[in-house]
C-alpha cells in the first residue's frame, strides 16, 4: 500500500535516523518474520513515552542506541530513557561500542542492574581489523563479561576482518567463548 511505499522509501533513504515506521509495519504484517527494535535519540525527554507507546501498542521488542554523540550514554538527558527500557524489560542494544565507552557501559548496567544491554556486531570492528594476537584492546570488553545481563550481538563482519587481516580466527573466538561462553 501507499503508506508502507512512502516508509519503505524513507527508511531506505535514512535508515540509521530516527525514522521507524517501515520496520514497525513490516513487524506487524509480518509478525513471524520480523519483529521491531527502534532507533532514538536517548537524550530527548519525549523518547521514554514515545517508546513505552510503541511496546504496549505497535509490539515494538528493543531500543538501539547509534552513537550519534560522544558523550550521549553519560548525558543525563539519557537517564529516563535507560529507566524506561529498564521497566519495559526490552533490551538495550548499543551500537558503535569501542574500548573507550567501555566505563560508560558499565555506569548504565551498574545503575540499572536489570538492563538488558546487548552489544551490537561494531563491538569487534574496526578495530579488529588493526589487532593481533592476544587482541588486548578487547580486554575491557572481555571484562564485561561479569554482567550477567550484557550480551554480544555477532555477525559476520567480524570474521571478514579476521579474515582481512589472515588472522587466526579460533584465537579471538576462544577468547569470545572463554569469557562470554558459547551461548
Amino acid at each position: 500500500d501507499r503508506t508502507s511505499d512512502r516508509h519503505r522509501l524513507q527508511g531506505w533513504r535514512r535508515r540509521y535516523e530516527f525514522d521507524n515506521a517501515y520496520a514497525i509495519d513490516m513487524a506487524l504484517k509480518h509478525p513471524k518474520f520480523f519483529q521491531s527494535v527502534v532507533v532514538f535519540d536517548s537524550r530527548r525527554p519525549e523518547v521514554p513515552d514515545i517508546l513505552t507507546d510503541m511496546v504496549r501498542n505497535q509490539d515494538v521488542k528493543g531500543l538501539r542506541i547509534m552513537r550519534i554523540a560522544e558523550d550521549i550514554f553519560r548525558d543525563p538527558r539519557s537517564a529516563p530513557t535507560w529507566k524506561r527500557v529498564h521497566e519495559l524489560k526490552i533490551p538495550l542494544i548499543i551500537g558503535r561500542v569501542e574500548k573507550q565507552i567501555v566505563p560508560d557501559v558499565k555506569a548504565i548496567l551498574d545503575k540499572h542492574p536489570g538492563i538488558q544491554l546487548v552489544l551490537d556486531h561494531s563491538w569487534a570492528s574496526p578495530q579488529l581489523a588493526q589487532q593481533d594476537p592476544p587482541y588486548d584492546y578487547f580486554k575491557p570488553l572481555m571484562d564485561l563479561a561479569s554482567y550477567p545481563n550484557l550480551y554480544l550481538k555477532v555477525c559476520p563482519n567480524i570474521s571478514h576482518d579476521l579474515r582481512a587481516r589472515k588472522a587466526d580466527s579460533k584465537i579471538f573466538w576462544s577468547m569470545v567463548i572463554e569469557h562470554f561462553g558459547a551461548d
